[in-house]
């Protein structure tokens, strides 16, 4: 492989005609910028400043809105023919650098996002309900309001024992102390019975060494009303509720596929975005110029001379 010979560029020009040189030099694609070299020594270089870098994060996180766009469309749309080593479609450089179908790609890039975003929330909010009705699933058999509360004559918990633990043991325990109280027993599962316990009041200080004693633990229901079945019913309808505007969603991500060429293409806009805007960072500017230094292959440099001599500028 031969040695490209290099040329050295120093480039001084007017701060208003920045970016249209920039352009340029991005056009012709010969010019490396990089970091300038330390000046910092030199009083008359002091005064200098980098560029602001909000326009290069603006660039990426342009990219990054396209690139989970075109990733919402893959894993959501319609599967579409075609592998890793299908090529691209050739484009022109008016095409990839046109304004209008940038703001458009990122603009559908943006919907995307938004919809991608929505169907998480959504699979969440499935999770939560999933969720609650497991919670609910052992309560199932009562048919007293979850809410149900203490009184100054009644004292009522929700709570649970071992599944090895004999109820009717416990019960003749707390027969033993009063006749006044009521365990109401309701589901269970491998590890845990479920039960509503509820006594007098002038009986409960004694009831609740027998509840103790057999490892009762309390449960907090607290946001339920109504009754176990009640609240499952409503659950299952929220289900269904969100199923279907999950589906709806995941139907509209479908409707962008005819623009999945379109958004690749917004794509390679946003990395020549990146591209620039990073050269741009390696500038020093004054309030009315800048500065840049780079390398441009030696059989380019006529070319190069030929474009700058359109500016007023000096290198």
């Amino acid at each position: 492989m031969s040695i490209v010979k290099m040329k050295r560029l120093r480039l001084i020009g007017m701060r208003d005609q920045r970016e249209s040189l920039l352009r340029l030099l991005q056009h012709l694609g010969c010019v490396e910028i990089d970091e300038p070299g330390d000046r910092s020594g030199d009083p008359d270089w002091a005064s200098l400043t980098r560029p602001d870098t909000g326009a290069l994060n603006e660039a990426r996180d342009a990219r990054t809105s396209v690139e989970n766009a075109l990733k919402t469309l893959k894993k959501y749309g319609p599967k579409q023919k075609g592998g890793l080593l299908t090529p691209r479609p050739v484009i022109t450089e008016g095409e990839l650098f046109d304004d209008g179908a940038y703001r458009t790609g990122l603009a559908d890039a943006g919907q995307l996002v938004a919809l991608e975003r929505k169907i998480s929330t959504l699979y969440a909010e499935q999770n939560k309900l999933r969720t609650q009705k497991l919670a609910l699933a052992p309560w199932l058999a009562l048919d007293i309001p979850l809410e149900t509360a203490s009184t100054p004559e009644v004292a009522v918990q929700f709570g649970t024992v071992a599944a090895s633990t004999d109820l009717d043991a416990m019960e003749g325990a707390l027969g033993a102390v009063t006749d006044l109280y009521e365990l109401m027993r309701a589901g269970a599962d491998n590890e845990l019975k479920y039960l509503v316990f509820l006594c007098h009041r002038s009986a409960e200080e004694g009831c609740q060494e027998v509840l103790k004693e057999y490892g009762f633990s309390r449960s907090a229901l607290r946001g339920w009303t109504g009754t176990a079945a009640e609240n499952d019913r409503q659950l299952d309808q929220k289900l269904a509720e969100a199923a279907k505007e999950l589906e709806a969603t995941i139907a509209q991500v479908g409707e962008y596929a005819a623009k999945k060429g379109a958004l690749e293409q917004c794509l390679d806009r946003a990395d020549q975005e990146i591209a620039r805007e990073e050269a741009r960072c390696r500038l020093l500017d004054s309030s009315t110029a800048f500065f840049l230094e780079g390398w441009v292959p030696e059989e380019r440099w006529d070319q190069l001379r030929q474009a700058l001599s359109d500016y007023p500028c000096a290198w």
